[in-house]
């Protein structure tokens, strides 16, 4: 895992040295044990490594044999073995042992069809220099983030903005469409970034630039499709996705530094942990978790029940390292705006950040069970959506009364509640059916988002973010409104909140975090079963708990689900109801960029502190915002 930048100039300007080394000391965390450099002529590369495979070897930018081929590499290219054998076949010669040397060959071999001989987590910038191009690849999963904009001075990428806003000429102009997307998302919805002009990579995006060229050329070169259903028997589709799901584990344990895996009380990383554990090695597994003085949202007795049931099982020593930790540390929240430099409000960073910080203690490299939520249904949003069907069809004597006392009825009780629950649930059942998933995952409702926009946004038309609910509608290749839910959070919410949170948390630890679902023979397994497979009644994720029984404690299959959550509502009534009043405002959001209601905000925060309204979903994705604006103009 690392970090990279690069630029090409226009109007033959030699590349710039200086801003490279600029750009390249915001990505640190990101590369701790090395940096290299690459410019000649217009083209410049900065590649900051975290070194894992090939210790001594694999010092980046790397070459091709005659050196016209270029590149940096950030994540790991998992099937480099084979990619090895197949190309050293072809007369291609290598010089390390590192998974990223393949790169280049491939290149020579396959020119922009190469990403799809790629399994793994990747962001590629590689320069062609007989064709005078820079090509960026993102992999199949959005893992690893690029940023980037087109200039007058030329054309400048970064594994994160704050990277890319070293360079002066950068974009600072603010995204008013971007501002009011974050506001329902609590993240900015890929290709959009906070400042127009600045832009991030779409998933399994392959881009091509030249300085010949007015914009970037970039296509998809992979997606899962949804509408083919070709694992039809149950019994078979579990045995395949057992042994794919076996087989992408022992793919991700290479590794010349010490791993661990992430061990919750969830279904998803024990099973990682267990196929792990049941490895025949003298080697300790060892696993990490965290735990929180509120049993709300406390899993760590569940993880330890859950490591002593590994051990009884195991092929090799287990070693179990818990941690108490205190999330509500409010410079952490605040060195975490400043790492990924713009606003991404899903507060599960913050103790992401602390196990990822617990981890790196002793290894290197952390296995986790993201994915598999979005994969095998296991987001109770998903049942929700059944629910709902079975609401719609309820007789309107009965609906209505209940949805026109919803309207009216305010409540203070944490989201977590059963009447915060319901209170959401009938909030959902109030839109338009072809609206519900996007009322349903979005945390600002529109009349509130309305009533906090400021003078910046006077002559501003904001396009409703329902477009995202059509898009998931028209693009979509699944059927029935709960898997195109699935695949919309595919390509939607994996990328942009949960990928963008597990980057940004682990790579501010200097770790680095490998996801066995996010396979793509996992992934397009998962893509090919019907929906009963993973959602049977009330049973979430139903094909992954009967395919590892045994690997797992049975209480697993029905414990309910807690998520790595935090509890936000009593924080911002508490010990930071200080920092939330005076950050915002007296902040530069609402003071001298406009962009919020004084009032608004200033009577949500009472009306929340004195219980009377939950507003903690709001008022933190303004904390956030203000708190990325504060860092951002210290640059």
């Amino acid at each position: 895992m690392c970090g990279i930048a690069g630029l090409f100039n226009k109007h033959d300007i030699p590349a710039d040295r200086e801003l490279l080394e600029k750009m390249s000391s915001r990505l640190n965390r990101r590369g701790p044990d090395g940096e290299g450099y690459y410019t000649e002529g217009i083209f410049g590369l900065v590649h900051k490594r975290l070194s894992i495979i090939d210790l001594q070897g694999g010092v980046q930018p790397m070459f091709n044999e005659d050196r016209s081929i270029i590149f940096v590499h950030n994540g790991e290219i998992y099937n480099h073995h084979e990619l090895r054998r197949e190309l050293e076949a072809k007369g291609h010669k290598f010089q390390t042992h590192s998974d990223s040397e393949c790169i280049g060959h491939l290149y020579e071999e396959y020119g922009m069809e190469f990403p799809a001989k790629l399994e793994g987590m990747f962001a590629i910038a590689l320069v062609d220099q007989k064709r005078r191009k820079l090509v960026l690849v993102t992999d199949r999963a959005g893992k690893k983030p690029i940023f980037y904009y087109s200039g007058l001075s030329g054309f400048r990428f970064a594994s994160t903005l704050s990277a890319l806003a070293m360079d002066p000429e950068m974009p600072r102009d603010l995204d008013l469409q971007a501002v009011w997307d974050y506001m329902s998302f609590l993240s900015i919805p890929a290709p959009d970034t906070m400042y127009l002009g600045v832009s991030k990579m779409l998933p399994a995006c392959i881009m091509s630039v030249s300085p010949d060229m007015e914009y970037p050329d970039s296509r998809i070169y992979w997606k899962p499709d949804y509408a083919r259903k070709t694992e039809k028997d149950f019994a078979r589709a579990a045995a395949l996705l057992r042994d794919s799901l076996k087989q992408a584990v022992h793919r991700r344990l290479e590794a010349d530094v010490p791993l661990g895996v992430f061990l919750s009380g969830g279904l998803d990383s024990t099973i990682i942990a267990s196929i792990v554990s049941r490895l025949r090695s003298t080697e300790p597994m060892k696993c990490f978790t965290i735990g929180v003085n509120d049993s709300r949202y406390d899993e760590s007795v569940v993880a330890e029940r859950n490591a002593a049931y590994l051990k009884s099982k195991a092929g090799r020593p287990i070693e179990f390292h818990k941690k108490i930790v205190q999330p509500d540390d409010f410079e952490l929240l605040r060195k975490l705006c400043r790492e990924y430099g713009e606003p991404f409000a899903d507060s599960s960073i913050l103790p992401t950040h602390l196990l990822c910080q617990f981890a790196r203690e002793s290894v290197t490299v952390a296995l986790s069970g993201d994915g598999a939520d979005e994969l095998f249904a296991g987001y109770e949003r998903y049942r929700a959506l059944n629910l709902l069907a079975t609401f719609d069809g309820l007789p309107k004597f009965i609906r209505n009364p209940m949805l026109s006392f919803n309207r009216k009825f305010k409540t203070g009780a944490g989201e977590r509640s059963f009447i915060g629950r319901f209170h959401r649930f009938l909030n959902v059942a109030d839109a338009p059916p072809e609206y519900q998933y996007h009322v349903m995952i979005s945390k600002c409702p529109y009349p509130l988002k309305k009533s906090l926009l400021g003078l910046a946004f006077s002559d501003f038309t904001p396009q409703q973010t329902r477009r995202f609910s059509t898009e998931m509608r028209t693009l979509s290749s699944a059927f029935g409104r709960v898997e195109r839910a699935m695949e919309f959070d595919w390509h939607f919410y994996l990328p942009n909140d949960i990928l963008t949170k597990m980057d940004t948390a682990s790579m501010a630890a200097s770790l680095e975090v490998r996801c066995p679902f996010l396979d793509r023979e996992v992934v397009e397994i998962a893509a090919a079963m019907p929906l009963e497979f993973k959602l049977c009644g009330k049973q979430r994720k139903y094909i992954l708990q009967e395919a590892f029984g045994g690997y797992v404690p049975v209480e697993l299959a029905t414990a309910k689900k807690k998520g790595f959550g935090i509890p936000m509502a009593s924080w911002l009534r508490g010990p930071w109801k200080k920092h939330l009043q005076e950050n915002l405002l007296e902040g530069v959001a609402i003071n001298e960029y406009e962009l919020f209601q004084h009032d608004t905000v200033e009577f949500m925060i009472e009306q929340h502190c004195q219980k009377k309204a939950d507003f903690s979903y709001p008022l933190y994705l303004l904390l956030v915002f203000e708190l990325t604006l504060q860092e951002n103009l210290k640059e």
